[in-house]
């Protein structure tokens, strides 16, 4: 499992932004040499032991959870682990928009980190205090597996 530094510390921006009053750092213990490797390809600021910081300043929407679905899963459910995971995809869409030599490199490359990306959102909704249900997790989990493509792909 891992480890969040302290509880989430933002400033809500309407209409649907936080900006981060404090850093924000996740140790995830789980994570193998190959995985740090492919997120710092893709420009990660993340340490040999697995910790992602979010620095002050940061801007997020915490979790994109359509507000229909808000009885079920609530965006605040996942917050600090949803952060962490805003930071990984915006590496990806800023990697992503930056180069431009070997298309399909860089493509590889962010779709490796992507999948790092998402397993460390994983970890973090397990290390979350309260605890939240299995369920909730995987259904987290499997969105942005699944539909998280898009939001890694750069801003236009």
């Amino acid at each position: 499992m891992g480890k969040f530094n302290r509880l989430l510390d933002a400033t809500y921006t309407p209409p649907k932004k936080w900006v981060l009053n404090a850093s924000l750092s996740f140790d995830c213990d789980q994570l193998t040499e190959k995985d740090i490797q492919n997120l710092k390809t893709v420009g990660v600021k993340v340490t040999k032991n697995g910790r992602v910081t979010v620095p002050k300043g940061f801007v997020t929407d915490m979790a994109s959870v359509p507000r229909v679905l808000w009885n079920i899963i609530a965006p605040f459910d996942v917050a600090r682990a949803a952060v962490i995971h805003d930071i990984l995809y915006k590496n990806i869409r800023d990697y992503l928009g930056d180069n431009g030599t070997d298309a399909r490199m860089i493509m590889e490359n962010a779709m490796d980190a992507k999948k790092v990306a998402d397993k460390i959102f994983l970890y973090a909704m397990e290390s979350l205090d309260p605890p939240i249900p299995t369920w909730k997790r995987q259904a987290c989990y499997l969105a942005v597996k699944f539909f998280g493509k898009s939001s890694c792909m750069p801003l236009t």
